[in-house]
């Protein structure tokens, strides 16, 4: 396969085992010398982060910590003081991956966050990130809020200051502790009632236009996002709030920037000046619609998705990892979560007993998949383990992109053992 980017998604569509691939010798072969990313890193509290370019690791600068390009890989290493009596170093190694990152980027990104934890010892837990679909661990580390910027390393792209020049319009979407500001086209089919859209890079102004159904926390996010594109301190911010129904939603500055089809309101106009005249005349434009009185209404506007905190019930599954004949492997089914009450409090719990140090599990809790691995288990398990998460999604038809965990025996995280009873 190519190192060019691919189509969007295509890292979930490939094969993941890149055993005696070119790609997996180009890995290798970039991993032959030894890594100076990993030179003194994780010896004290601290959050750093790489982006894999063209197999190699490069360091993220710290003022764009929480911002990834959708078309990279990168990977994130999170190293703090566990409480206790000696306070030891712990870490956490995520790789994270971009919809359209490329087969090569995620697979040295998965090669080198083995080869960092080689480097700390072998006691970090590993971790998968995908983009929008990020776990909770993940996104303290940038405060609840990540950004996704357009392009990528391969296509040459490179972060630009918002400019007179070059506008850029952001989405902010999500719930109180999963807010995403998404880099979107300067278009009005973007734009939805939904969400909540920032325009940036007139000197003058920075816009938030608030759909009529945002919910309150994208809509407290965006006014502080606002603030961080007043580059000199003396740009208005002005608020163009869709469900107001009053004339300052209809700046006319503002939608110069988005392109637009015909409304059904220009299109009334559009036939009058054609019934008088026999032709075609141009439509009012979006000043002489509110001189008239008239609102010019966004072409798409409906929400896309729910921002709803509850979430859809999903009882937690363990399977282990079995080898069958040749390089074959199967996921046996082993239990089902039992609900169990905690003070006053019905959670999910599956007793400590069905883990058998000789093996390799798949626990799915339904958002996380997380992978055990057992001391003794099989060497060829635990070196595909992305592999084998992959094929269990395909086959159980789960998710490929939730956020995937591995954790070795004795190492489990307070996270994983809110699932276990005795």
């Amino acid at each position: 396969m190519s190192s060019s980017k691919i189509n969007k998604d295509a890292w979930r569509n490939s094969n993941l085992s890149l055993i005696g691939s070119d790609i997996e010798q180009k890995i290798k072969a970039a991993a032959a010398v030894n890594e100076p990313q990993w030179e003194n890193v994780g010896e004290e509290e601290g959050l750093h982060v790489w982006r894999i370019e063209k197999f190699i690791v490069k360091p993220w600068q710290r003022d764009y910590y929480g911002e990834f390009h959708t078309g990279d890989s990168y990977i994130v290493l999170n190293t703090f003081k566990e409480k206790g009596e000696f306070e030891k170093l712990c870490h956490d190694i995520h790789i994270w991956i971009g919809d359209e990152s490329s087969q090569d980027e995620y697979g040295t990104a998965a090669y080198k966050m083995v080869e960092l934890d080689d480097k700390l010892g072998g006691i970090a837990v590993q971790h998968r990130e995908t983009q929008a679909k990020e776990s909770d661990v993940f996104l303290e580390y940038f405060k609840n809020s990540v950004k996704y910027l357009e392009g990528g390393i391969e296509s040459g792209f490179r972060h630009v200051e918002p400019s007179i020049d070059k506008p850029h319009m952001y989405r902010v979407k999500g719930k109180r502790t999963t807010l995403r500001l998404t880099q979107v086209p300067i278009r009005r089919d973007a734009m939805n009632s939904g969400d909540v859209f920032i325009l940036a890079g007139n000197p003058e102004t920075v816009w938030v236009w608030v759909g009529s159904m945002a919910n309150k926390y994208e809509k407290a996010k965006a006014g502080e996002i606002a603030r961080t594109f007043r580059k000199t301190g003396k740009e208005e911010i002005v608020i163009l709030d869709e469900g107001a129904n009053d004339t300052r939603t209809e700046n006319p500055k503002f939608w110069e920037y988005l392109p637009t089809r015909t409304n059904l309101v220009e299109e009334k106009f559009a036939r009058k000046w054609s019934d008088k005249t026999l032709e075609i005349k141009t439509p009012p434009s979006a000043n002489a619609l509110m001189k008239m009185g008239m609102k010019r209404e966004v072409s798409i506007a409906e929400a896309d998705s729910r921002d709803e905190e509850d979430d859809d019930v999903f009882l937690p599954v363990l399977y282990s990892i079995i080898a069958t004949n040749g390089n074959a492997y199967t996921y046996d089914f082993i239990t089902e979560a039992k609900n169990v009450t905690v003070g006053v409090a019905r959670q999910p719990k599956i007793d400590k007993s069905c883990f058998a140090t000789d093996k390799v599990y798949i626990f799915d809790t339904g958002f996380h998949y997380y992978v055990w691995v057992g001391k003794n288990s099989e060497r060829d398990i635990k070196i595909h383990v992305c592999e084998h998460v992959h094929n269990y999604c395909q086959e159980r038809l789960r998710p490929i992109s939730l956020p995937l965990s591995i954790l070795k025996e004795g190492m489990e995280t307070n996270r994983f053992q809110q699932y276990l009873s005795s």
